[in-house]
């Protein structure tokens, strides 16, 4: 809520907002534009002991669109909550941010056979995707935000862990989901 009234002091937001049994988590107006938001944490893309078979992004996002006929913006865990964020809504001039340097939920463990195509479709609708693809969810020191380094990277590098954790599935490309530290020019081993 602070985030949308220090980005648009004048919006209003309904919480909770119902349809049918169930609910939409924000409706946030902004100079008579209005967009649904569902946040969506790792559950809702890995199995977790709270969901142990996550439904696709797109039928929850799919079903809301239709019941109330504007559109609904994922809002998933690694697109950071700031300002930018709550522009990139309203605003397609605006770039979003990405970040994951402290989850436990990596792209690789995502179940859709289109995870890479989902990942991509809501970074897209945030601009949270670069030129060099998504590494820099990573940190550290990542566009001007002093960010710590995921210790997944660190891991990878000493071969503790594989980098498979963060290859979704269906990706075409390698280097456009990790780090450059362990890109092409980097220091750990690939495989995909």
């Amino acid at each position: 809520m602070k985030l949308i009234e220090l980005a648009y002091p004048s919006a209003t937001v309904e919480h909770q907002v119902p349809w049918g049994r169930r609910r939409a988590d924000l409706k946030v107006s902004v100079d008579s534009v209005s967009k649904l938001v569902e946040f969506h944490g790792p559950s809702h893309f890995a199995p977790s002991r709270y969901n142990s078979s996550p439904e696709h992004p797109s039928i929850r996002k799919a079903e809301i669109e239709n019941h109330f006929g504007i559109e609904c913006v994922l809002w998933p865990y690694w697109i950071q909550r700031c300002i930018s964020n709550v522009r990139a809504i309203f605003d397609n001039d605006v770039n979003g941010l990405g970040v994951l340097w402290s989850t436990n939920v990596h792209f690789g463990t995502f179940v859709f056979p289109d995870s890479a195509q989902v990942i991509d479709s809501i970074n897209d609708r945030f601009r949270a995707t670069r030129d060099d693809g998504y590494g820099y969810f990573y940190g550290p020191d990542t566009e001007n935000r002093n960010n710590p380094e995921h210790p997944i990277i660190s891991q990878i590098q000493q071969g503790k862990k594989r980098i498979d954790l963060l290859l979704p599935r269906g990706h075409t490309s390698v280097e456009r989901w990790v780090p450059l530290c362990i890109g092409p020019k980097g220091s750990a081993s690939r495989s995909s």
